[in-house]
């Protein structure tokens, strides 16, 4: 279980109060990136490829990508071996940073078997990269209120959000049934929950879910 923020919101002190909100997913390691139209940050526990090496916002030396990962991809020895990937980390974090930089996102979701959520951004094109996994067990908060902001966590998102409401009809529907949300809702009524299955592009500060 790791822990990641993503937001256009560039004020450094902004990203920082909201550290704790992902502390919990990840004891073992917490990085902060500063890009010139984002802010990232991820928390990290370590299962594959204990070193720092592995450590998140995952990126190469040429620094034109760059991805927040939670999760575990389960066939990413497979598809190391398939699409002949040379890895300087034995880490599965690595293989999907590498699938997506050079495939995009619709051949990698094609080829990855895992629970998942993850953020990558292509900082030449200014664009973020969202997906979550088939089944939906890894967890992907969103909202674009000004800025666009993702994570792992809602307090994290609800944190960032400058006008933060309740939704009344999605508390009495989580009320009034043991605890479910619909597919794509949560408690607040301008922060969404991206559906298992989906992928998200931000892009030009409008966003597309498919």
């Amino acid at each position: 279980m790791c822990g990641f923020i993503l937001t256009t919101n560039t004020l450094k002190k902004t990203i920082l109060s909201c550290k704790n909100d992902i502390l919990h997913r990840g004891p073992d390691n917490q990085k902060f990136k500063f890009l010139k139209n984002y802010s990232l940050y991820h928390s990290r526990l370590k299962i594959l490829d204990l070193k720092p090496r592995s450590n998140q916002p995952f990126t190469d030396e040429d620094k034109k990508f760059f991805l927040l990962f939670n999760g575990e991809i389960y066939n990413f020895l497979e598809l190391k071996k398939k699409f002949q990937i040379n890895c300087k980390t034995s880490s599965d974090t690595e293989v999907l940073f590498i699938l997506l930089k050079n495939f995009g996102i619709k051949k990698t979701l094609k080829e990855i078997k895992g629970m998942f959520s993850f953020a990558f951004v292509d900082v030449k094109k200014d664009k973020v990269y969202c997906a979550r996994d088939h089944f939906g067990q890894k967890p992907f908060y969103y909202n674009l209120d000004g800025n666009f902001n993702c994570s792992t966590n809602i307090k994290a998102v609800a944190n960032l959000n400058r006008n933060l409401e309740f939704d009344k009809n999605c508390v009495d529907f989580y009320l009034n049934s043991s605890g479910i949300l619909p597919l794509n809702r949560t408690i607040y009524k301008n922060i969404f929950s991206l559906p298992a299955g989906h992928y998200l592009i931000f892009d030009n500060k409008k966003k597309s879910i498919k």
